[in-house]
């Protein structure tokens, strides 16, 4: 139902209180997908932690915004600054770190265009943009990257367990994962972009082929967002 075409605000209001109204900040729905099997295990949703790498905005296209407005805290990654500004306004109590991530330290090029969501320093995806000429850069700027372990070594509290790991960086999200220590920081629930993967057959796909060995399975599809949960041992 669209809420714009409703008679009053009354109305909507009762249609947002329903009890099987979801209201959702993801862009494929990943947050009411988490949240229905966060409640299967039994979860407390008033209080959890979350990492958010890639993460853009704090409201729009969030996968952690619905559980930040539950009462969470986490950790903010993500290449442009402009977006850590932003988290920084919308989340004071969460970590909010400005850094490009990636399994080996350098220098990159980080793109960003007016479709913010776009920004990105893989190669593959700029030389796409250019060719289909769908993206309008703004600017350009030259980044050391981090792993993502020295990154959670440095902002997750001693102790802390993760409960969600959020990794959407436009092409870099296998080396993301790579630069993880997933003794030390093994979320229970992983939702990371992947293109490559297959459901047609079984899930193939070189970050499924990575995760696996690593105690995931791949547990949902919200279209090109995976969802993998941590064997429970």
């Amino acid at each position: 139902m669209d809420l714009r075409q409703l008679a009053s605000i009354d109305q909507a209001l009762q249609v947002a209180a329903h009890p099987n109204t979801r209201v959702c900040f993801s862009q494929f729905g990943e947050d009411i997908v988490l949240a229905s099997m966060l409640g299967t295990l039994g979860r407390d949703m008033s209080d959890g932690f979350y990492v958010d790498v890639g993460a853009y905005d704090p409201v729009q296209g969030s996968n952690t915004c619905a559980l930040h407005l539950r009462g969470w805290t986490g950790v903010n990654i993500d290449a442009n600054p402009a977006g850590i500004a932003r988290f920084q306004q919308a989340r004071p109590g969460d970590r909010n770190v400005h850094a490009a991530v990636a399994d080996e330290e350098g220098e990159v090029a980080f793109d960003i265009y007016a479709l913010g969501a776009l920004s990105t320093a893989d190669p593959a995806a700029k030389a796409a943009y250019a060719r289909e000429g769908r993206a309008q850069l703004v600017q350009t700027l030259k980044l050391r990257t981090r792993r993502l372990r020295d990154i959670l070594a440095e902002t997750v509290p001693l102790g802390q367990s993760i409960d969600v790991m959020s990794v959407d960086v436009e092409g870099f999200d296998l080396s993301v994962l790579r630069s993880n220590d997933w003794h030390r920081f093994a979320p229970l629930f992983l939702l990371v972009e992947d293109q490559q993967i297959s459901l047609l057959d079984r899930p193939d796909s070189p970050i499924f082929n990575y995760l696996r060995p690593l105690g995931y399975r791949l547990v949902s599809q919200a279209f090109i967002t995976s969802i993998y949960l941590r064997d429970q041992v």
